[in-house]
């Protein structure tokens, strides 16, 4: 991937953007837009290195920390090296090497505002994703932990959910419970301690009640609770596993 631009473009948003593959017909370009940007910083009260001399720019940070995770060296130093490499192009002075002002200011990129913009582009994208992508031209949702068998009609599927984190110890803040719950209905609950919980499960089950399925299996076993079963959240020294089934 590409990460110099030309000049004229390092304090705008647009140095993000023409930083990566934008040719035409491919869907970047209107999945996320410099004003999209812009005004996601805005409504987040992003504001800081508004100085003459200021490198870290809410735009200068925001490309330095994507192409930092999208590169092969995912280093601080490096993506300092990138941004210095940059100033060059631009025709400005190189900053320093050193990490400490880029690391800086990358922590004042709120959460919310990096997340709203993976939702805009992964929204933007699916939207403007042709039908004969889609499974029989609909939308179709892969859950950890989900497995379906489906036949033609909605009264002979089954579908059954594997043993899970269950809702009364999967914690999150109440925002993101009402971020997915509003995704997908009926996955908002509370834990056992009285905090916000999901319970996906339960928000996949209502969503195939709405589809007129009948025969849900359930398994009410917690991956957290049962030390029998295996977890990563529960301390076990190993990555995720994730499946993918498809019908030809």
């Amino acid at each position: 991937m590409a990460f110099y631009i030309p000049r004229g473009l390092g304090s705008r948003f647009t140095t993000l953007l023409r930083s990566y593959a934008q040719g035409d017909g491919l869907p970047f370009a209107s999945a996320l837009t410099e004003e999209q940007i812009q005004q996601a910083a805005v409504d987040e009260g992003i504001n800081f290195g508004a100085g003459d001399d200021c490198v870290f720019t809410p735009q200068m940070t925001t490309w330095a920390f994507v192409g930092q995770y999208l590169s092969g060296t995912s280093t601080c130093v490096a993506a300092v090296a990138r941004v210095m490499v940059l100033l060059v192009a631009l025709g400005r002075e190189p900053c320093s090497a050193a990490t400490g002002a880029y690391c800086k200011a990358r922590a004042k990129l709120p959460e919310k505002f990096l997340r709203r913009l993976t939702y805009q582009v992964g929204n933007g994208l699916e939207d403007e994703a042709p039908d004969d992508w889609r499974w029989h031209k609909r939308r179709t949702l892969l859950v950890d932990g989900f497995e379906t068998v489906l036949d033609d009609t909605a009264a002979n599927v089954e579908a059954a959910t594997a043993h899970g984190w269950t809702g009364i110890h999967f914690t999150r803040d109440g925002e993101w419970r009402d971020e997915v719950d509003a995704a997908l209905p009926g996955s908002r609950t509370t834990t056992s301690a009285g905090t916000p919980g999901l319970d996906l499960r339960a928000g996949i089950a209502c969503q195939l009640r709405d589809l007129d399925v009948t025969s849900i299996d359930i398994d009410p076993r917690c991956t957290v609770a049962d030390p029998t079963l295996f977890s990563h959240r529960r301390g076990a020294p190993t990555g995720r596993l994730a499946s993918l089934v498809w019908m030809e």
